[in-house]
C-alpha cells in the first residue's frame, strides 16, 4: 500500500515530467546521485522503504521543486505523514508547530485563566481518575460536589442528575474511598475539592474507551434535561495540519470559560458544558 510520501513523490515526479520510475532514475543520475541502486529507489516509489531525511532536499532538488512552493511544501508534509505513521501524531505535531514561541508579557485575563487552570488547581491521580470515570452517577456527583461547596445528600443528588437513589449512594462510596468527598453525621456529602478547577487526566492519555464513555455521560445528560443555549459553526474546506492551527484558539477559547464560575448558588446559576470540537466529514 502506497504511504503519503510515495503518492505524493510519484504525483510531483510527473508533474515535473518524468513520466516513468526508471526515466527519473536514469536522467537523476542513478546511483551515482541519488546514491541508491534503481531496485532501492523503486521501493521508495511504492512505499516500501523511506529515503533517509539527509537526502530529501536532494530529491526536492532533482525534481526542481522551488523553495517556498506549494510542491515542496506538500513533499515535507507528506514525509512527515509516513514517518510518523498516523494522522493523530501528524496533527498534534503540526498543530504545536504552528503555536507562537513563548516572549512577551501574558495580559491579564491569560494570568487570571493560567492561576484558575494551574496554580489553584487539583490533579486527580489516576486512580482518582477511575473513580470519578467509572458510571453516570459518580461522574456527575462528583461535578456537582467539586463546583457546589454546600453538602449534599444522596436523594438529592439522584433527583438532579435523573439516577436512582442506589446508584448515587454507590457511587458516593466509591468517590469516599477516593478521597474526593466527605460524609458529615448528618449523612450528607460534600467535597474537599469544591471550588477548585479538578484536573483529569489528558484526552490523548485516556484510552478511546474512556472517552467514549465520558461523551456518553455527557449525552445523557443532555438528553436528559440538557438545553442549547449557543451555536456557532462554520464549514471550511482545509488540510488536517492548516486547520489545526485554530485548535489552541479553541482550546483557550473554551478553558477560559472557567474565569466566569461562580461559588456559590444564585437565583441563576447552573451547570454548563462547554466543548469545542472539529468533525471531519468526507474527503474534498
Amino acid at each position: 500500500m502506497a504511504t503519503p510520501f510515495a503518492q505524493a513523490w510519484v504525483k510531483l515526479r510527473k508533474e515535473s515530467g518524468y513520466q516513468t520510475p526508471y526515466e527519473f532514475y536514469v536522467r537523476s543520475g542513478g546511483r551515482r546521485i541519488l546514491q541508491v541502486s534503481f531496485v532501492s529507489y523503486w521501493k521508495m516509489e511504492k512505499g516500501r522503504v523511506l529515503p533517509r531525511a539527509d537526502r530529501l532536499a536532494v530529491l526536492a532538488s532533482l525534481l526542481r521543486l522551488p523553495p517556498g512552493g506549494p510542491g515542496l511544501s506538500e513533499l515535507a508534509r507528506a514525509y512527515l505523514r509516513t514517518l510518523l505513521g498516523s494522522e493523530q501524531a501528524y496533527d498534534w505535531l503540526m498543530g504545536a508547530l504552528t503555536l507562537p514561541a513563548r516572549g512577551g508579557t501574558p495580559g491579564p485575563a491569560q494570568k487570571a485563566l493560567h492561576r484558575v487552570l494551574w496554580e489553584d488547581s487539583y490533579r486527580l491521580s489516576a486512580a482518582q481518575n477511575d473513580a470519578v470515570l467509572g458510571d453516570y452517577a459518580a461522574y456527575w456527583s462528583f461535578r456537582i460536589l467539586v463546583n457546589d461547596p454546600a453538602a449534599w445528600k444522596a436523594p438529592e443528588l439522584a433527583r438532579r442528575i435523573k439516577a436512582t437513589g442506589k446508584e448515587v449512594f454507590r457511587a458516593l462510596q466509591v468517590l469516599k474511598r477516593a478521597r474526593l468527598v466527605t460524609r458529615r453525621p448528618d449523612g450528607a456529602y460534600r467535597s474537599p475539592l469544591a471550588g477548585k478547577h479538578c484536573r483529569f487526566l489528558p484526552q490523548e492519555a485516556l484510552r478511546q474507551e474512556a472517552r467514549e464513555r465520558i461523551r456518553g455521560f455527557q449525552e445523557r445528560m443532555i438528553k436528559a434535561q440538557g438545553s442549547l443555549v449557543f451555536h456557532a459553526y462554520c464549514m471550511p474546506r482545509s488540510e488536517a495540519s492548516q486547520l489545526a492551527a485554530i485548535f489552541p484558539a479553541v482550546r483557550d477559547s473554551v478553558n477560559s470559560s472557567h474565569l466566569y464560575s461562580v461559588g456559590r448558588r444564585t437565583e441563576s446559576s447552573a451547570q454548563y458544558l462547554v466543548e469545542g470540537k472539529v468533525y471531519r466529514l468526507f474527503p474534498l
